[in-house]
């Protein structure tokens, strides 16, 4: 049940993207959910990375994702705490962050 509700959070990952204009390298599942240790209480942790992201500050990837979380969580109905990487992040691992989602699924898009 939890595999069909993150592909169907993934399909819908990929088209708010593409309607963004956002160029996606990795989605990356971490957390409880990648671990497999979830409970019915657990969010859904999701790494994006994305050369889209680079030299932005957190509030400009905040903007950019605007609405997706609550798409996700009207549509899946699962709470998702969405993390926006650069591409550079993601090669440097310069935060603690990044090296906890390198530790995740990543999902294929």
């Amino acid at each position: 049940m939890a595999e069909r509700r993150i592909e169907e959070a993934v399909n819908l990952i990929k088209g708010f993207l593409e309607r963004r204009q956002i160029k996606v390298e990795r989605v990356v599942i971490f957390g409880s959910y990648a671990k497999g240790n979830y409970t019915k209480d657990s969010d859904i942790d999701v790494g994006i990375v994305s050369e889209s992201f680079e030299d932005k500050d957190i509030f400009q990837k905040a903007e950019m994702l605007k609405g997706l979380n609550w798409l996700l969580v009207e549509r899946v109905n699962l709470p998702f705490d969405i993390v926006p990487i650069s591409l550079e992040e993601w090669r440097q691992s310069s935060s603690l962050i990044v090296e906890f989602i390198k530790e995740g699924e990543v999902l294929s898009l």
